[in-house]
């Protein structure tokens, strides 16, 4: 972690500040892994991202090879039905 922020509401402005202050004092890194919130998403992060030479990875590659492009829950549920189909669960909609 190289600058930090916090915010109590969903926009990007915040996040922005944070990056810009981070490359001013250390320099742009290669790549910008960031989770999928909404911040991260909008285009006044993605775009200051690409004018600063960051590479964005949100095609969510990373992510499907070890879920197999299922959701996490769904892989958990089948993955303890698989290691113990006697117990019963109680499962939350």
């Amino acid at each position: 972690m190289l600058s930090w922020r916090i915010s109590n509401t969903l926009e990007a402005g915040f996040c922005v500040e944070a990056l810009n202050e981070a490359v001013h004092k250390f320099g742009p890194p290669e790549i910008m892994n960031t989770d999928q919130g909404s911040q991260f998403i909008s285009f006044i992060w993605t775009d200051q991202l690409r004018r600063s030479g960051i590479r964005i990875p949100m095609d969510g590659n990373a992510r499907i090879p070890p879920l197999e492009g299922k959701p996490p829950a769904v892989v958990y549920w089948q993955r303890n039905e698989i290691t113990q189909p006697d117990q019963q669960m109680q499962r939350v909609a």
